[in-house]
């Protein structure tokens, strides 16, 4: 019969049914689907509300309205999944049919298989069927077996696509629901009842029959499945096939497979069950469907906990707040407990005894394995206290503590808060301090006071520029009014900073007693040593601290790292000598606790709270599984207590320094340079095929700086001490800088990472201001930088400063300067963002324009991405690791980060 002959056949035959109301019309009132003239299906709310809906069930109507409100295709799955057997109009039912069509389908799929959207579609024959016995319903007219295919298709499409993210079809139909798991599928029953004591558990093998499930999914047991299926041999070898496929993997099922036992109900002892529970693993990978007991969830019992309870009474930890060197500690317990209840001694004997297996504990079945039990026990047992930094370490799952639950009480939530909010108490500012704290030094200073006094170590991580040397000297002037006593205090800094550390305490804490443990010092060595008892502070250098014992062997009762990256190579002897410091508190002052990677961190911690961060290799473990999950919210939560960071851009935190503008300068190659920069890339490419190993990283650190300098200069790489500036695309962009710097009366700083540059930079620029510069770099003696910062930032004193990027980078007040190049770029931002702090900072009250020099086409410009992206990941506490990790490139990546684009690198030497 034709559409037409059977549309108007429809017509006819409810045309003429007596006491029927519009009978050549849908009921409207009713809420159905309609299909639309582009062929979607939408639902119909009706057109007298919503309080009544005729011929379908009125407690499937919310659900059923969210669903096609998300889609098309979660409204048509929710009709074939959740409403089966429940009473729905005819046009609802229309949907889900065609939706079964699909599912039907799908269900056939096995184990880890992903059908192919085409194996899901309906033929050609069900679909006209389908077509054939359309019911009456809004956009009838448009019921058209084409139209209905293309719907299939979609559906089909809809499903394939969802499944992928559910990685297997099992675990897709089972989020549906609705029983489309169980169809075609052997499913073993495991259930637990009170009737026998000796026997408490049913076992039972049950087989759904397909294509479309029953109204619940009904199961058949295994020997009525087997005997329905005589007549259909296909079906019956589908039911032996998984059959096999579970006796491979189970000895239970071969057992009773091979015995006839399986075609029955049977009753099982405790240990019989968990024999077959020990099984299940297996079972699932082959596709068998599993019917656990109610409440076992992720198909396993429940099992009991050493559950590690810490701080539960409240108030003040043990230690206090009385006096400082208390370390502050939490009470600690470890116990056996189920569901968060602490189990008796009695229960917890029982559990303690035997073998695996499954127990009932009050009133429910749980998994029990002595030997683990006891084991997690003997780890974490015999004491009752324990420090918060290692409760800090369990809570934030830092710490190893596999087969444990951690719960916090009172007291830890009390210490948690006091350091949360340590930066908001009052602060009380001492009287000998000669100066006036901005708000946000007093909040850091009332935070360095509370970890210390707490016996915590703590990171100052503000923005250089913004105080940390004065939060420092009113941490000890206050600690030393409260002690009424003298109490060395040891201070490390680089040996560059040593004249900055005592004119600031001359300056701003005159009342202290500083000492310098340093061969540059006004005392000899010795009577320093002799006097420390009789010393406030007490200052040494990272690589004269090593040599010095009578340090090494005090304990102090405060120690400060000023420039704490110092120490961020854990293995470096100063790294390894400040970490066996015996102290009470701790104090790290760093703008930049990671400046190239993740391990960085670990030594920092690893001297401001011993342990906190596990040993270096469970570190490394930690933070590579947070990488791979791209989470580091633990990480952060574990820090978070032990870390003040504020920033100059945060108006905020300071309110009256000026703004900083960073501009890319793109710095075309000459013809020169672009000549011997291909040179250089094809003497690396043959060179690479003949080393390996640390000949081949050293090849590989020597062409890249050999790359960089060739980017600078001819010269710099020749060596030849000419350095014509036409013959570099950025001395003549410096020299145009320097102009316009020279003509508005301003001072400019420059930066370059070869100390072999600075001279001859210096030597470009005299001419330009008429006047010579300073520059400064490893080879400056110590006493000599204090004298060119003071020369420099007088008006009237020299208009440029050199500086190589190591030497000059940090510890030096340079704000007479307001504008800064970076002559070439060095492998992480954060050493690029010290250097421009030297004009950035608290005293600057011009506008900062940063110069960075980068040539197009070549690695430069490949360098100067890394540094955009590592600034970007710096907030998720990874890096990337600079020069190290280019090393192990592959040749092909090395080759490509390297090579010269051409047309790029002399995009602007042919209009010049």
């Amino acid at each position: 019969m034709t559409y037409e002959a059977r549309k108007s056949a429809r017509l006819f035959e409810e045309a003429v049914v007596e006491d029927s109301p519009s009978p050549l019309l849908p009921d409207f009132a009713a809420l159905g689907l309609e299909l639309t003239s582009q062929g979607r299906f939408q639902l119909h709310h009706g057109t007298d509300g919503l309080d009544e809906f005729p011929g379908t069930d009125a407690a499937l109507v919310p659900d059923l309205q969210s669903a096609f409100e998300r889609s098309e295709l979660d409204g048509l799955l929710y009709l074939s999944s959740r409403t089966r057997g429940r009473e729905v109009q005819d046009s609802l039912y229309f949907g889900m049919r065609l939706t079964d069509l699909v599912m039907a389908r799908l269900a056939t799929y096995k184990g880890s298989e992903l059908p192919p959207p085409s194996a899901l579609e309906p033929n050609e024959a069900e679909i006209e069927e389908l077509v054939a016995e359309a019911p009456m319903m809004l956009g009838f007219e448009n019921i058209e077996v084409d139209v209905i295919e293309k719907a299939g298709r979609r559906i089909a499409r809809g499903v394939a696509s969802a499944i992928e993210s559910f990685g297997s079809t099992e675990a897709y139909l089972e989020s549906l629901g609705g029983g489309w798991d169980a169809v075609g599928r052997l499913c073993l029953h495991l259930a637990d009842h009170d009737l026998d004591a000796e026997r408490p558990f049913a076992f039972l093998a049950t087989w759904t029959p397909g294509p479309v499930p029953e109204p619940k999914g009904r199961m058949q047991p295994l020997r009525v499945a087997l005997e329905a299926l005589r007549q259909d041999p296909s079906g019956a070898r589908f039911v032996v096939e998984q059959l096999d496929a579970a006796a491979k993997v189970s000895p239970i099922v071969e057992r009773l497979e091979e015995s006839g036992e399986l075609y029955h109900a049977l009753r099982w002892t405790s240990d019989e069950a968990y024999a077959f529970l020990e099984e299940t693993p297996g079972l699932a990978e082959q596709g068998v469907l599993l019917r656990l007991p109610a409440g076992w969830g992720g198909q396993r019992p429940r099992r009991p906990t050493v559950e590690l309870r810490l701080g539960e009474t409240g108030g003040e930890a043990p230690s206090g707040d009385a006096s400082f060197g208390g370390r502050a500690l939490l009470d600690f317990d470890a116990t056996l407990a189920l569901g968060g209840e602490k189990l008796d001694a009695e229960e917890q004997a029982r559990l303690l005894k035997g073998k695996k297996r499954l127990e009932r504990v009050r009133g429910q079945w749980v998994e029990v394995d002595p030997e683990a039990l006891k084991k997690t026990l003997k780890t974490w047992g015999g004491r009752d206290e324990t420090s918060l930094a290692e409760a800090m370490r369990l809570v934030t799952g830092a710490a190893p503590a596999d087969g444990v639950v951690v719960r916090t009480g009172e007291g830890f939530q009390s210490l948690v808060e006091r350091l949360r909010t340590a930066a908001q108490s009052p602060a009380s500012v001492p009287r000998s301090l000669q100066a006036t704290l901005r708000p946000y030094q007093r909040e850091g200073l009332a935070w360095l006071y509370t970890l210390s006094s707490l016996g915590l170590g703590g990171c100052l991580a503000d923005d250089m520029g913004l105080g940390k040397t004065i939060q420092v000297l009113a941490l000890i002037l206050r600690r030393r009014a409260e002690k009424k006593a003298r109490e060395p205090v040891l201070l490390v800094v680089p040996a560059s900073l040593l004249g900055n550390w005592r004119r600031e305490v001359e300056r701003f804490a005159p009342s202290l007693t500083i000492r310098i443990a340093h061969r540059s010092g006004r005392e000899p060595l010795a009577d320093v040593l002799d006097q420390i008892d009789e010393t406030d502070v007490v200052m040494s250098t990272y690589g004269t601290l090593p040599r010095l014992e009578a340090l090494n062997q005090r304990h102090w009762p405060l120690v400060v790292l000023d420039e704490a990256q110092a120490i961020k190579n854990h293995d470096t002897l100063q790294a390894r000598t400040v970490r066996a410091l015996r102290s009470d508190a701790r104090v790290a002052l760093t703008g930049t606790p990671i400046e190239n990677h993740v391990g960085e961190l670990w030594s920092l911690f690893a001297f401001l709270e011993p342990g906190l961060l596990g040993t270096q290799a469970a570190f490394r473990r930690f933070a590579t599984s947070l990488e791979e999950r791209e989470n580091y919210d633990p990480l952060r939560k574990l820090i978070r207590p032990y870390v003040l960071r504020r920033e100059k851009t945060d108006r905020r935190i300071i309110r009256d320094l000026p703004d900083k503008t960073e501009i890319d300068v793109h710095t075309p190659l000459t013809q020169t340079q672009a000549a011997l920069y291909e040179e250089a890339v094809r003497e690396l490419s043959e060179a690479l095929g003949n080393v390996e190993g640390q000949e081949r990283r050293g090849l590989v650190l020597s062409f890249l700086t050999r790359f960089k300098q060739l980017c600078n200069h001819p010269s710099h790489w020749l060596g030849d001490g000419e350095f014509d500036p036409s013959e570099s695309g950025k001395t003549q962009a410096l020299l145009d800088i320097a102009e316009r710097i020279h003509e508005q009366g301003e001072k400019l700083l420059v930066f370059t990472q070869f100390r072999a540059l600075t001279d001859p930079l210096a030597t470009l620029l005299e001419p330009v201001f008429d006047r010579p510069g300073l520059v400064l770099h490893g080879g400056t003696p110590v006493r000599k930088r204090s004298e060119y910062v003071d020369a420099f930032q007088d008006p009237d004193g020299p208009p440029f400063f050199v500086l190589s990027l190591k030497a000059g980078g940090t510890g030096l007040n340079l704000t007479a300067a307001s504008h800064v190049v970076h002559f070439d770029r060095w492998w992480n931002p954060a050493v690029e963002n010290q250097a421009t702090d030297r004009a950035f900072r608290i005293g600057q009250h011009r506008n900062v324009l940063v110069h960075r020099f980068v040539c197009p086409g070549t690695l430069e410009e490949k360098i100067a991405a890394m540094l955009e992206r590592k600034r970007a990941v710096a907030e998720q506490v990874l890096s990337f690791d600079g020069e190290k990790a280019l090393t192990e490139l592959s040749d092909l990546e090395l080759l490509e980060l390297v090579k010269l684009d051409l047309d790029a690198a002399l995009l602007d030497e042919e209009a010049r």
